[in-house]
């Protein structure tokens, strides 16, 4: 029944997951009236955004009114979500390396080593605009794009 539930999912839209739980309304980036509660940012790719927007249903339906979300991706991906993923930031490999190019001892990254730098690289940016706008959320959660989270859950036991 989950697998079924998983692919019926996959198709919807991110205005349609937010409309799941009546209440929830989530912020858009800059558009926050007081600093969030929790900023939930998760690293995704294009190649999976399907599976990547079924997981998200299931994290935004543990979140309040008021949380963040934020999806950090490979450029192209807000395009290749077709509004599927909730927040989309692209982050273009230049912007995460100085002069432009990921080296590690002497050689280019591998394409897992670049995608790894999402992580690092999307965390730093999105708490220095948060810092900017004024917006600077009580927690950050940075995960992966197929890692379940009970937000509600999580920060009721910290």
């Amino acid at each position: 029944a989950l697998s079924l539930l998983l692919l019926g999912l996959q198709a919807a839209r991110v205005s349609e997951a937010v409309a799941l739980p009546a209440k929830h309304q989530l912020k858009a980036a800059g558009a926050t009236a007081s600093a969030p509660r929790v900023h939930v940012l998760t690293v995704a790719g294009r190649s999976n955004i399907s599976f990547t927007a079924s997981v998200q249903v299931f994290v935004l339906h543990t979140m309040s009114p008021g949380d963040r979300y934020t999806t950090l991706c490979e450029p192209g991906c807000a395009a290749a979500s077709e509004g599927r993923l909730a927040g989309v930031v692209d982050i273009a490999q230049a912007e995460s390396f100085p002069g432009g190019t990921c080296v590690r001892n002497g050689l280019n990254c591998t394409g897992y080593q670049l995608a790894q730098m999402r992580f690092v690289y999307g965390f730093v940016s999105q708490v220095r605009d948060d810092l900017r706008s004024g917006n600077l959320a009580d927690w950050y959660l940075l995960k992966d794009d197929d890692t379940l989270v009970d937000v509600n859950g999580w920060l009721s036991q910290v």
